[in-house]
């Protein structure tokens, strides 16, 4: 656990980490001020209050009212800390109290469910409605006695995240994916699709493999448009149990992160193609509210902004916990494949659940 991670925990309250994957990472304690929006569009949900610095959080589907698990996070939660603490200093802002009422419980989510909206998805990419869907499920477990912040540490780079809004509840990830990140140095963002094992054999990616991922490179190149974009090799990274197939992508000029991250989001890596069809077809057939899981958590301050996709990622309430994952399916998808895929996609949260190391 590194210096920021352990001043989280060690802090009681509302409080926010932020780990990320190729820079400094921030610990924010208190709040100073909570901007909560309601159901609006994504480019509303992310469009900050003011200057900032802020922590922020956005709903996968922001247009959609939360569910009762996860209204103290409102459509967006835009968050500046009482104390923001960096590698290379702090800054103190004025502290404010804020109240948060910490939902009653977590809605159960239906048996079969899963298979239902996989059965559907195979028919409507048959019908050619969909070129890619991507298709999440929630996994419920007790709430281990260990910290949240050992959930934090990958041996792999990864931005890990978790805001809590209350020491009872709060939603934390280690996330692989990047969404945008803007500073002196340029704009990048990257298409992550395509999923093995850690141990699977080194070998050139299969078609479906190639099909997943080209679906997520067109879908950004036209998503940047006008702005010229330089797609980098595809290539396998490893993220704790898996090894994901990562394209990264430099976006030229410098334009409005805001209205760019708008446009990107959601990205066909955790939702699909064409991205309407596929977000109706979500909103009809998933079965539960994804809240902030593949959504965006990100931070910005006077270095500029990084977003990541809240993958790999937990809401915990008191002594439950729900872990959320997800895969994308296109023609040829196997059912008994898809499901092994998520198993491995859970197994992070899943031994922290269990008391062992994540």
């Amino acid at each position: 656990m590194n210096a920021l991670a352990s001043a989280f925990e060690a802090a009681r309250g509302p409080r926010v980490y932020f780990g990320d994957r190729g820079g400094p990472g921030m610990v924010g304690i208190g709040v100073s001020r909570l901007v909560r929006k309601d159901p609006c569009t994504v480019g509303e949900a992310l469009r900050p209050p003011d200057e900032g610095p802020w922590v922020f959080a956005v709903r996968f589907d922001p247009e959609q009212p939360p569910g009762p698990a996860w209204a103290p996070f409102g459509a967006a939660l835009w968050w500046r800390p009482a104390r923001w603490l960096r590698d290379d200093g702090a800054r103190r802002f004025a502290p404010r109290g804020a109240h948060i009422e910490i939902p009653a419980n977590i809605e159960p989510y239906a048996s079969g469910q899963w298979d239902r909206a996989f059965d559907a998805a195979g028919s409507a990419i048959q019908a050619g409605e969909l070129g890619k869907v991507v298709l999440a499920r929630p996994v419920d477990r007790p709430r281990p006695a260990q910290p949240v912040a050992a959930g934090l540490h990958t041996e792999d780079p990864a931005f890990a995240f978790a805001l809590c809004l209350d020491d009872d509840y709060g939603f934390a990830g280690v996330s692989p994916e990047l969404l945008l990140r803007q500073g002196p140095e340029g704009t990048e963002t990257e298409a992550l699709a395509g999923t093995r094992a850690r141990g699977a054999p080194d070998v050139p990616p299969t078609e479906k493999e190639r099909r997943e991922h080209a679906f997520v490179v067109d879908a950004i190149a036209r998503d940047c448009a006008p702005h010229r974009v330089q797609v980098g090799a595809p290539a396998w990274h490893a993220h704790g149990d898996v090894r994901l197939l990562r394209s990264p992508i430099h976006i030229a000029g410098r334009p409005d992160p805001w209205e760019l991250a708008a446009r990107l989001m959601p990205t066909p890596a955790v939702c699909g193609t064409p991205r309407a069809a596929a977000r109706a077809f979500l909103r009809t057939h998933e079965g539960f509210d994804r809240g902030l899981y593949a959504g965006v958590v990100g931070v910005v301050d006077d270095d500029g902004v990084v977003m990541t996709v809240a993958l790999r990622s937990m809401l915990w309430r008191r002594d439950q916990v729900r872990l959320f994952v997800g895969g994308g399916l296109v023609a040829g998808s196997d059912r008994e494949a898809e499901r092994a895929e998520l198993s491995i996609k859970a197994a992070h949260w899943t031994r922290w659940c269990a008391g062992g190391g994540a």
